[in-house]
């Protein structure tokens, strides 16, 4: 007969409690050294389901932590997501905000910037005018100092003339 310990299931490491079952149900299969009673077969599988017994209750009990232990993260994700979310659901808004503040900009500078351009256009115009007035102005003086000048100097002339004919 295997010898128990107090402990047995619930002392045991996994290591050991998976031998001692592996060691009993070898014993109530009935193979080994020797062959047991029907009655030791009875015990030794009865322990074995025992010991089996323990080390299921321990994965449920493993496996019931971890479930707990990933909830939590899960629920620590979610939270995260969420806070994630709001955040860039204020980002995308400021953004949006700040695009159609730059469209805004942008229209007002060209409209601006046409304004500008007519009325530099409009005073190219008036200058060109202004121009054209003051080139005509000058082509009038140049003709009469011409006049003038020509008069000038038939009138030198004359005087040469005169005092040429009173000099006789």
């Amino acid at each position: 007969m295997v010898e128990l310990t107090d402990d047995y299931p619930n002392g045991l490491s996994d290591e050991n409690l998976l031998a001692k079952i592996q060691e009993f149900s070898s014993l109530g299969s009935g193979f080994g050294k020797r062959s047991p009673t029907f009655q030791e077969r009875g015990y030794y599988l009865q322990m074995a389901q025992v010991g089996q017994s323990e080390y299921t209750s321990r994965i449920q009990v493993r496996f019931a932590d971890e479930t707990k232990s990933l909830k939590a993260e899960i629920s620590e994700l979610r939270k995260s997501n969420q806070k994630f979310s709001r955040k860039a659901t204020r980002l995308s808004r400021v953004t949006i905000g700040f695009a159609i503040g730059m469209i805004l900009l942008a229209g007002t500078t060209v409209w601006y910037s046409q304004r500008d351009m007519e009325s530099d256009q409009i005073w190219r115009d008036d200058q060109m005018t202004e121009l054209k007035k003051n080139n005509e102005f000058l082509q009038e003086q140049i003709r009469i100092n011409e006049e003038l000048n020509g008069n000038i100097l038939r009138l030198l002339e004359l005087q040469d003339r005169s005092g040429e004919i009173e000099s006789e």
